[in-house]
């Protein structure tokens, strides 16, 4: 469950949502998480009280309760200094940085660190996230091409997202690995994205990598680690969903939108027939997003 603050103004006015000053916006977040977090906890035959600068709950019996005990992970993201890192700290399973460098995820990790220190909390029981725009072509051109189509100059795009050539895009995913990111979300670039590539019969060095899985699933060697990172750009770039009963593994697609990063392979050797299977529409790993 991502919960936040609002920031587009023009997307609450589209849909009648208020959009009241930023201080009272955290207030009413706050009350959420506290209402929320708390009708979920309270046991059965027993009720939940409130009172908060926003809302006000009386003898709720909080029911029905949700599947997922204590509740469904909760997401919240931002890079404020001051009430996001507490509220992540208190609250959240997974904090995420969304369309920031690697300079400024880091930070922001750090003073979410620094936050669950002060509440007693281990920082390591959090799940620490960026989210990327990811706009990949297999050569300049195709890039290029991909980024006219939704209106952003290639080296903006690069600079603030995992995008460009495949290695390129790579490397960034790389650097945000390496900088502490558990959980890659991205934000998908639509229109032109389900070319040849998404019908499995893709050419060029997205097709090259699948017909090479069985190497690209070895991981130890340096050299590898690019193209494990090029077969989960793949994978994103097809909208597949790898998983719907169990938890995933590190590296593995939970849904066409998030890939964890980590040491185990990122493309198992049996993974060839699932890719070109057609997408399941709405698989997520429960436990896990």
């Amino acid at each position: 469950l991502g919960l936040g603050a609002g920031w587009y103004q023009a997307e609450h006015d589209a849909y009648a949502i208020p959009f009241p000053a930023l201080g009272h916006r955290f207030d009413v977040l706050e009350d959420q998480l506290a209402a929320i977090t708390g009708l979920w906890a309270t046991p059965e035959g027993s009720t939940f009280n409130y009172e908060g600068k926003t809302l006000s709950i009386k003898e709720s019996p909080g029911l029905p309760k949700p599947a997922q005990q204590p509740g469904p992970p909760i997401i919240i993201g931002g890079r404020g200094p001051k009430r996001t890192p507490r509220l992540a700290a208190k609250y959240a399973s997974e904090f995420n940085v969304p369309f920031a460098s690697v300079e400024d995820f880091s930070n922001a990790c750090h003073v979410v660190r620094e936050a669950c220190h002060a509440v007693g909390r281990d920082p390591q029981s959090l799940v620490y996230s960026a989210a990327l725009v990811v706009a990949v072509g297999r050569d300049e051109a195709e890039f290029q091409r991909r980024a006219t189509a939704i209106g952003r100059q290639p080296d903006e795009l690069r600079a603030n997202g995992a995008c460009g050539t495949v290695a390129e895009a790579a490397a960034t995913i790389r650097t945000f690995r390496d900088a502490g990111a558990q959980r890659l979300r991205r934000m998908r670039v639509p229109l032109e994205l389900r070319g040849p590539v998404a019908r499995g019969d893709g050419d060029g060095e997205f097709g090259e990598v699948l017909r090479h899985r069985g190497r690209v699933a070895q991981h130890g060697a340096e050299g590898d680690a690019a193209e494990q990172v090029r077969a989960v750009l793949h994978r994103l770039a097809l909208g597949h969903d790898l998983e719907q009963d169990r938890p995933a593994p590190a590296g593995r697609v939970l849904d066409p939108d998030v890939v964890l990063l980590g040491p185990p392979d990122l493309v198992p050797e049996d993974s060839g027939p699932e890719l070109r299977q057609a997408p399941r529409v709405g698989a997520v790993d429960r436990e896990r997003v």
